[in-house]
């Protein structure tokens, strides 16, 4: 709200405002999800699959509403496919067959075609509205994700620790999804999916230097495959 004082939309119609709540509304399910999915793992299956369904979603759906791709963007789509899975697994990739018995199959699929439809309903919003729906979609989750979170019966009490890292993170996160918004507004779904889905870099980094916690090889090959397909990206735009 303070963002939108300092820096209003140049204008915010009424399909603008519709995308928006309905970015909301996906956004509280899948902050839940994503959660309990971490939560109930195993996260060598559930991070790979909800990853890949995140980019292959717009990926698969943006030619269908006249999202189309150059041609190094769509060698940047090939290699950060198989990237994101690498960075967002642990020591190895599952196995097909494993992923697909895996209890946390279903729900890695359901999270990551979520974020991959929250990807092009901002995508769907006109640069113009600027964080406009940023606001209201954060707005809506505001009462959606506790609404939610009770649906799943997965909702434990504040403590002082909680509220405090938590405000910490909510802090650092508003930037983040005024920055996502913006990305979405001005380039691919696809492409910014892509992007987003090698995140897990900066956590696998900041572990290592930070943490003293291992890099496995298979992460330090996609982290590497995810900055050939960003370059990628950078010289098609």
């Amino acid at each position: 709200g303070v963002y939108l004082l300092v820096v209003p939309p140049e204008s915010f119609g009424g399909a603008d405002l519709a995308w928006a709540l309905v970015a909301g509304v996906l956004v509280s399910f899948a902050r839940p999800l994503l959660y309990l999915g971490r939560a109930k793992g195993p996260i060598v299956v559930f991070a790979p699959v909800f990853a890949l369904f995140s980019v292959a979603v717009p990926v698969l759906v943006g030619p269908f509403v006249g999202e189309s791709l150059a041609g190094l963007e769509i060698v940047g789509i090939v290699l950060a496919l198989p990237a994101v899975v690498m960075v967002s697994s642990e020591d190895r990739v599952p196995r097909p067959r494993e992923a697909v018995r895996s209890p946390a199959f279903a729900l890695a699929v359901l999270v990551g075609t979520i974020l991959g439809l929250i990807a092009l309903t901002f995508s769907a919003i006109d640069t113009s509205a600027g964080a406009g729906p940023a606001f209201v979609s954060q707005a809506v989750g505001i009462v959606g994700v506790p609404l939610a979170a009770r649906t799943f019966g997965r909702v434990a009490r504040l403590s002082r620790g909680m509220v405090s890292w938590g405000a910490g993170v909510g802090m650092i996160e508003i930037v983040a999804v005024i920055a996502n918004v913006a990305a979405f507004q001005r380039g691919s779904a696809a492409v910014v999916a892509a992007v987003l889905g090698l995140t897990p870099v900066v956590s696998i980094v900041l572990a290592w230097r930070v943490l003293a916690e291992p890099i496995h090889r298979i992460q330090v090959v996609g982290s590497a495959l995810g900055v050939v397909s960003i370059l990628l990206f950078s010289l098609a735009s």
